[in-house]
C-alpha cells in the first residue's frame, strides 16, 4: 500500500491469482450488458470487451467485500469524499487486445447526471498473463506512469477528475475492472 498525497492510493496484491480468475468469471456471468457508446462519453479505440456490473453484485464475493471495505477506509482516511452507498455505483470490465493496438486516450471520469459527481475511480488489474505496453498514466505535471497497476491483483484508487489514460497495448491482453465511486455534487 502506498499513498501519494492528494492524488492516488494503491494496493499491492489486493487479489490473489485465484481471486482474479474468480472475479473475471463472475463478471462474465453476472454483468448487465455491454457498455453503451455514450457511457461517460470517453474516447475509446476498439476495446475488445467492455461490460457493466453493479458493485452490489460484486459484493456477493466475500473477498470483494474486503476490497470495498479497504476502498472506503482509505477514502475516509485520505480523501474524505462524501460517497453514496456502494449499491448505487457501477463497475466497468474492460479487455484490451494488442491485435487492435488498444488504448484509452486522456480523459477524466464524470457523471452524466447533473446532481451527482464521480469522485473516485478504482482500477483493478485482472490480467492473468503478462502483457506489453498498456501503461496507465495520470496527468500530474505531465503524464506520470503508474507502474504498480501493471501487476495482476493490484489495485489503484485516484481522484476521478484527474486526467488519465492507457497507452497502446503492444503484446497480449490487459484486463481491468474499473469502479466509479459517486456521491452528491461537490460544494
Amino acid at each position: 500500500m502506498n499513498y501519494e498525497k492528494f492524488n492516488y492510493y494503491w494496493w499491492q496484491n489486493q487479489f490473489t491469482s485465484s481471486q482474479v480468475k474468480q472475479l473475471s468469471s463472475f463478471i462474465e456471468k453476472n454483468n448487465h450488458g455491454d457498455e453503451p457508446d455514450s457511457f461517460y462519453n470517453t474516447s475509446k479505440k476498439n476495446i475488445k470487451t467492455k461490460k457493466l456490473i453493479h458493485l452490489s453484485k460484486l459484493e456477493e464475493l466475500s473477498f470483494f467485500k474486503q476490497a470495498i471495505y479497504n476502498i472506503l477506509e482509505v477514502n475516509n482516511l485520505y480523501f474524505g469524499y462524501d460517497l453514496f452507498e456502494t449499491y448505487r455505483n457501477q463497475g466497468l470490465y474492460q479487455c484490451y487486445d494488442s491485435k487492435f493496438n488498444n488504448e484509452y486516450k486522456w480523459h477524466n471520469d464524470i457523471s452524466a447526471q447533473p446532481l451527482i459527481d464521480t469522485k473516485l475511480t478504482v482500477v483493478i488489474n485482472l490480467s492473468t498473463k503478462k502483457y506489453t505496453g498498456g501503461d496507465f498514466e495520470i496527468h500530474l505535471d505531465g503524464g506520470q506512469s503508474i507502474k504498480q497497476i501493471n501487476e495482476s491483483g493490484n489495485m489503484i484508487m485516484f481522484k476521478s477528475i484527474l486526467p488519465h489514460r492507457v497507452l497502446p497495448l503492444t503484446k497480449g491482453e490487459r484486463k481491468t475492472l474499473t469502479l466509479f465511486l459517486e456521491g452528491p455534487n461537490f460544494r
